[in-house]
């Protein structure tokens, strides 16, 4: 005869009804699940669901003990079946329970309640040091935690995200905006990853972190930062025409980025300065770093003091492109004011770019 996994959702109900009758009190048995499921989460993941129900079911008998003053209270006969019997309709609604009692004990982003599915998401704020936990009691049960928030126009969404050495399968996290951008990463035990978006727009935006349900109790840790954007160290954003193109010097580092917009492009970002002399020659150099969260094209386009086009190239992710006028086909860059505008690659709601 097998151990069933039924017998640790009996123990579960059984240890709270009993709880009630030794006149623990309904503020000790809510107390112990919840500590309980801090206690168990807190020393990492165990393999099994029973495992985990089971040291949930332990650290409840043992809190409520040393509440009540009373002895250990031990389970009832194990209930066994056959290896691979169907359970009967009383055992599978007694998991079902001791699942829910699980999962109602959780503390997601210190909300006191488990975060909702993509039907009814979790609300959060910016913030650091969020914690989660997802379980898979018999292969279900909690594979999801969904999050929303909000983030004005023009700001960065950052996560930052870690998926805990002690946990044995992977996580996976995933970021959605209003503006149809999603981008999802696949993070094994002891990883990490970055997501970053932005949209010129309010957008409402959620996090979705899940597993396949091959293991039953997955801790993960998450930052939420939402910055202003900061083209050339301005605190804002650049203009996205060149009559509102941020001024700027000759030889200085400008360093940026492009969100995406309404229309599901990335924005311009305009910069404007003088050029002096009556037979000039001007060589852009811009690039499109390889320190940034996705592999992110940057276009580039000049234009005159009467804002009509000049001349325009591409960089590649990695890569840098020397956009040049008064030089090689152009006989000269007649003096006055010029404005050059920057995109990044629009399969991505943001890209970093310098020049």
């Amino acid at each position: 005869m097998i151990r069933s996994k039924v017998w640790v959702g009996i123990f579960l109900l059984g240890t709270v009804f009993l709880l009630a009758a030794c006149n623990v009190g309904e503020r000790i048995a809510e107390q112990a699940v919840e500590q309980a499921i801090e206690q168990v989460a807190g020393e990492g993941a165990l393999a099994t669901s029973e495992a985990f129900t089971s040291e949930v079911a332990t650290e409840v008998a043992a809190f409520a003990t040393q509440e009540a003053g009373g002895e250990v209270i031990q389970p009832e006969a194990e209930v066994e079946t056959a290896d691979g019997a169907e359970m009967s309709e009383s055992e599978e609604a007694a998991v079902a329970a001791a699942k829910e009692l699980v999962e109602s004990s959780q503390n997601d982003a210190n909300s006191g309640v488990d975060a909702g599915m993509g039907n009814d998401p979790l609300t959060i704020t910016a913030g650091a040091g969020y914690h989660g936990l997802v379980t898979g009691i018999q292969n279900g049960g909690d594979l999801f935690d969904v999050y929303q928030f909000q983030a004005e126009p023009g700001q960065i969404v950052r996560v930052l995200f870690n998926n805990p050495a002690e946990n044995t399968a992977n996580l996976s996290v995933d970021l959605g905006n209003g503006d149809n951008y999603d981008w999802g990463e696949f993070v094994p035990a002891g990883g990490s990853a970055e997501i970053v978006m932005g949209s010129s727009n309010p957008s409402n935006y959620r996090l979705n972190i899940s597993h396949d349900g091959s293991a039953d109790a997955l801790n993960y840790t998450f930052d939420l930062v939402l910055e202003s954007e900061n083209d050339a160290g301005s605190a804002a954003d650049a203009g996205n025409n060149a009559a509102t193109g941020l001024p700027i010097e000759a030889g200085v580092l400008v360093q940026g980025a492009s969100i995406g917009n309404a229309t599901g492009a990335n924005d311009m970002d305009c910069y404007t300065f003088n050029q002096p002399l009556d037979d000039g020659k001007m060589s852009i150099n811009v690039s499109s770093p390889v320190d940034q969260p996705y592999e992110s094209f940057v276009g580039i386009e000049l234009y005159n003091g009467a804002g009509e086009f000049v001349t325009s190239g591409t960089s590649q992710y990695g890569n840098s492109y020397t956009l040049e006028y008064g030089v090689a086909d152009f006989e000269s860059a007649p003096a006055g004011d010029y404005a050059v505008c920057l995109s990044s690659y629009s399969f991505y709601s943001y890209g970093e770019y310098e020049f």
